[in-house]
């Protein structure tokens, strides 16, 4: 990987804050505004970002600060994984994509890390992005299996998302 660097501009960003409505934050109504950060991804020569939309709603920011410090760090490495993917141009590697009825909504995909059928599996809700001609990885929503109820629930609610029909269940019609 250091020979495919060597050469390459460094990226050094501080994290920045921008103003986001409803085609990144999932949640947000039509004319909803959300202060929404960007950090960015370590120094590897390709400007990118990953970017939190959480906090834009109360059942999906309790849902993530239930989360153990394990369980927090196991989906901060997936979230790296899933942006360097998009980095080497490859699809965000989900389980499932949400898809809102409501025209401008980016499609949310759901990452699951560990045995899909635990409930204490855990569920990276995410969608891709650019800022300023840098790759963005939004994180729209982090929990267990078991609190994923929770959260579609929200994206259904405040964005009209919904999932593949039978996408989580054992028995897939």
């Amino acid at each position: 990987m250091r020979n495919r660097l060597e050469g390459q501009p460094k990226f050094n960003h501080a994290p920045i804050k921008i103003d986001a409505g409803a085609t990144i934050v999932p949640c947000a109504r039509e004319k909803e505004v959300f202060s929404v950060g960007l950090t960015p991804f370590q120094d590897h020569g390709r400007p990118a970002f990953y970017g939190s939309t959480i906090k834009s709603s109360h059942a999906i920011t309790g849902e993530a600060k239930n989360l153990s410090h394990e369980d927090a760090r196991r989906i901060n490495e997936e979230i790296a994984t899933q942006l360097e993917r998009l980095l080497d141009q490859k699809p965000i590697d989900s389980a499932a994509v949400l898809s809102s009825s409501i025209n401008g909504k980016p499609n949310i995909h759901v990452v699951t890390i560990g045995n899909p059928w635990n409930d204490s599996s855990l569920r990276l809700y995410c969608h891709p992005g650019e800022h300023n001609g840098a790759t963005v990885l939004w994180v729209d929503g982090r929990t267990t299996r078991k609190g994923a109820g929770k959260v579609e629930g929200a994206f259904r609610f405040d964005g009209g998302y919904k999932a593949p029909k039978g996408w989580d269940s054992r028995k897939r019609s």
